[in-house]
């Protein structure tokens, strides 16, 4: 095997014990800061959010709101306008979606 080719070996192995090594000391963390994170768009306050399995359109704006009420009407077409195209009914667990929150009155 010539020079060149033991030198690139060694260089590549090197690189991917690198990476793993870099890789395997970064912190995964799963915690709730994590998960939401707050926007103001156009005078209107969102949430950028990950769901989670079992989560619901409702479930999550419950949890980011205090409100005693919500209209669910308005939370569906207010979900919609925020994420074209998304089916409120089938969000996809790990994905990040747009929650409207609500000012008290």
């Amino acid at each position: 095997m010539s020079t060149f080719k033991r030198l690139s070996l060694l260089l590549l192995v090197g690189l991917l014990i690198i990476s793993v090594i870099d890789d395997l000391s970064k912190q995964q963390t799963t915690n709730e800061d994590n998960r939401i994170e707050v926007r103001n768009d156009k005078d209107v306050d969102i949430a950028h959010i990950k769901i989670e399995a079992g989560d619901t359109v409702l479930s999550v704006t419950e949890e980011i709101n205090t409100f005693d009420y919500l209209d669910i009407e308005q939370i569906k077409e207010d979900f919609a306008m925020l994420n074209p195209g998304v089916d409120a009914d089938s969000l996809v667990p790990s994905s990040f979606y747009y929650f409207p929150l609500y000012n008290e009155p």
